[in-house]
């Protein structure tokens, strides 16, 4: 879903998203319809720079970009705040900066391809959130396709170093 629908304000309701309308034509049409909502284990933090800057290289960025972004990325350091007493610097080799502007443009870069995985599913990548979703008249088939896709999904994840968290996954049935 852009960005745009979450910030504009509006004197009516929204009209539901995309997500949500093609659960409810599937129902409507008394389809079965699954979906998987997918929790990546720390997300922005497990984002591999080396990956980062190849994935902004295949999609044209200059040399002179790549640099700027390979020296955003190295030498950082942390510090942290505990009960008033603060660290000493921590080195930071991996993620995006929190709380960055570039941050979440930088993770959507990072997970994009994610989304071609998805098979004969539908995915919604929003920031690190991720649904997982298809219908269908027979619920053994959408299981199944839910399945495939899932475990593809799970796979291009894992290539990016990025873990899904179990105890926050979840899988739910519409019908």
């Amino acid at each position: 879903m852009p960005s745009s629908w979450l910030l504009q304000p509006r004197p009516t309701a929204p009209p539901p998203p995309p997500r949500l309308n093609n659960i409810i034509t599937a129902i409507d049409k008394r389809q079965y319809c699954a979906a998987v909502f997918i929790d990546l284990a720390k997300a922005f933090d497990s984002v591999n720079p080396h990956i980062l800057i190849g994935r902004l290289s295949s999609l044209g960025f200059s040399n002179d970009c790549l640099a700027w972004f390979t020296n955003y990325f190295a030498d950082r350091v942390q510090c942290v705040k505990s009960e008033g007493m603060l660290s000493g610097p921590l080195a930071v080799s991996m993620g995006v900066p929190q709380g960055s502007i570039l941050g979440p443009t930088l993770f959507s870069v990072y997970i994009n391809d994610v989304a071609l995985a998805a098979g004969d599913s539908l995915i919604h990548l929003y920031a690190d959130d991720t649904i997982l979703y298809t219908s269908g008249p027979s619920l053994d088939t959408v299981l199944s396709n839910l399945q495939t896709s899932f475990n593809a999904i799970q796979h291009s994840f894992r290539g990016l170093q990025l873990l899904l968290n179990a105890s926050k996954t979840k899988c739910m049935l519409f019908n």
